[in-house]
């Protein structure tokens, strides 16, 4: 998933990632409920999430919304949201803990 970049498809199905895992969907499905303990929208989301922590620690031109559009989301709420759910904060306390300055 990280090597291929899929997460960052806004459009990425279960049915394409199962088959980039060589995977049939139910399996796929499994293994993520099972062994992961969440399911498939919980799993792509943390790697957006991981690529967004990235960003916003190298790209400080860029807003936090086009950071979202750039790791995969479809909208700022639905990133905002993903990215407090995953840290515990949202992306703009994040950025401003890790003291990255606002450029642009």
């Amino acid at each position: 998933m990280w090597d291929h970049k899929l997460f960052l498809s806004q459009g990425l199905k279960l049915e394409e990632l199962a088959s980039a895992s060589d995977l049939t969907r139910h399996q796929l499905s499994r293994v993520l409920n099972e062994i992961y303990g969440h399911g498939f929208a919980h799993y792509v989301n943390s790697y957006r999430v991981r690529a967004a922590k990235e960003l916003i620690l190298t790209r400080a031109e860029l807003s936090l919304e086009g950071i979202g559009y750039e790791v995969g989301f479809r909208s700022k709420s639905s990133f905002f949201e993903s990215f407090k759910k995953h840290t515990g904060q949202t992306p703009a306390q994040f950025r401003k803990q890790q003291k990255v300055p606002v450029t642009g």
